[in-house]
């Protein structure tokens, strides 16, 4: 019986290179996706362009789906979870409860239950959001946060509930990535309503640290921070978990300002409280990594945290002035190609738009935007080959000087039989033609061993193979090659018993 971690085990890896993508090319068509065993559950021989179904595990309520794709593979790690949930979770859910209290269940109940299938996790990402939405009807909800304290307690409470969610990533990889997309950026939004929420417990500049990322806030005065460049995160906000950087200016509105690009509401100006909250992802990519066997191959993927600025003001008349400038570390320093983005919550997607390069060095890229936003950099990860990969080294170099020296003999042996005149007969001819022969296929494969980034290349290369080592093989068959004289007698006396 095949199970899925040993078909999976040729997909290890965080991001996908070439020789992944390599290795999932080369896997052999299957009739059909084997019987494999997952979280105790046997899942049936799968035909391709199936589904399979089976019941959730441990008492959660719903169905999970396996499909397995046309070459008969599983098409995911791991079967989609996102439809299993607990009673418990439903329960949550049906109760008409406000962000306040919303926060002291959820994180309740976080803390003290395992979430162990992906609907439970999709389930309080809604729920969550749910509460967000409530709390924007106005000032007098039921339910408002109404002093310091419990605005600190439930900003606290949210970061910390978001931070342990973000942690579940067996429950994540369960979740179809669409779906994951749409979680991404309802806890990107639930984070900036933290980060407001915990501005208004006290003027001080915070920052919380958690294991998922880390938040920073300043809270001023329209007198303090208009047509001022603000570094982000805050010298006194600083710590060794902080990587990323960035640099904006808040202007008031005038006529000559760009009022596509608003803090606050336009006006003449005035007084007020303006909070800007800086966020960090470090471990944002695992939720938003897409590493399907029938993924396409990635042109760009994430190389850097993702990191969220936002500007929440009552002063009006305040817009960005000039451009934010990002300075984000590269989690690969082999990349290339950079491209800034930021996370577009219309179509949950990079996007580009708004966003340029300003430069790079060895660690980190340099953007320039025109807006607030999420930020990332997407680089081509194609030959940034994780560490444990790098072993292949050895066998690199081998390959290349076993077929450089062998090149270099058969150039030899070229010019000698076609440059002799004395040594031309038909004998030698033949082994002049065989020479090119494997001198073709050996300069085919040497330098045909990396370009494995476009199917043309591939298509060419190894139809340049097949046609040199056939000549070969054509060559030997009609006799052009004379066998070893042992070989020669033994087929000479088996034809001679088969006459008799």
């Amino acid at each position: 019986m095949q199970k899925a971690a040993e078909v999976w085990a040729l997909f290890g890896g965080r991001h996908a290179v070439d020789t992944e993508l390599q290795k999932r090319r080369d896997l052999p068509e299957m009739d059909e996706c084997e019987e494999t065993v997952y979280r105790g559950i046997t899942w049936p021989a799968t035909p391709p362009d199936k589904c399979a179904e089976m019941d959730c595990p441990n008492w959660n309520v719903g169905i999970m789906t396996w499909c397995c794709n046309s070459r008969g593979y599983w098409k995911t790690q791991s079967p989609n979870t996102a439809q299993c949930v607990q009673p418990s979770v439903l329960l949550l859910k049906s109760q008409q409860k406000y962000l306040a209290d919303i926060i002291e269940t959820v994180s309740d109940f976080v803390g003290n239950n395992s979430l162990e299938v992906g609907g439970d996790l999709v389930a309080i990402v809604d729920l969550l959001d749910m509460g967000v939405a409530r709390s924007d009807t106005g000032d007098n909800y039921p339910g408002r946060i109404a002093s310091a304290a419990q605005a600190l307690r439930v900003g606290g409470l949210t970061a910390s509930t978001v931070d342990a969610l973000l942690s579940r990533d067996k429950p994540w990889n369960e979740v179809p990535v669409q779906t994951r997309h749409s979680c991404a950026t309802t806890l990107l939004l639930i984070m900036d309503v933290a980060g407001i929420i915990l501005s208004a417990a006290s003027s001080e500049q915070k920052i919380l640290a958690f294991i998922n990322f880390q938040m920073n806030i300043i809270s001023s005065t329209t007198t303090h921070i208009a047509n001022q460049t603000m570094l982000l995160p805050a010298p006194s906000n600083t710590s060794d978990r902080t990587y990323s950087t960035a640099q904006l200016r808040i202007a008031r509105n005038s006529s000559g300002a760009d009022e596509d690009s608003p803090v606050g509401c336009d006006g003449d100006g005035g007084a007020g409280d303006v909070v800007i909250v800086f966020t960090e992802f470090p471990r944002l990519d695992k939720l938003l990594l897409d590493d399907g066997v029938d993924v396409e191959d990635p042109k760009q993927e994430l190389n850097s945290p993702a990191i969220s600025i936002r500007v929440g003001s009552e002063a009006p008349g305040l817009v960005l002035g000039a451009h934010v400038e990002l300075a984000l570390p590269m989690l690969h320093h082999d990349a290339e190609n950079p491209t800034c983005v930021f996370w577009d919550t219309l179509i949950n997607e990079w996007s580009p738009d708004g966003c340029q390069v300003g430069r790079r060095n060895s660690t980190h890229v340099v953007c320039f935007c025109q807006h607030l936003s999420n930020f990332a950099v997407l680089m081509d990860l194609r030959g940034a080959l994780p560490r444990d990969e790098r072993s292949t080294l050895p066998l690199r170099i081998i390959t290349w000087t076993g077929c450089s020296a062998s090149v270099l003999c058969l150039c030899l042996c070229v010019a000698a039989f076609g440059c002799f005149r004395s040594l031309r007969n038909t004998r030698t001819s033949i082994h002049l033609n065989l020479c090119i022969c494997l001198l073709v296929a050996e300069v085919v494969l040497m330098f045909g061993l990396d370009q494995t980034k476009h199917k043309v290349e591939v298509a060419t290369i190894c139809n340049e193979l097949i046609y040199a080592f056939s000549t070969l093989v054509v060559l030997i068959e009609a006799g052009y090659v004379k066998p070893p004289r042992k070989l020669a007698g033994l087929l000479y006396t088996r034809g001679n018993d088969k006459e008799s």
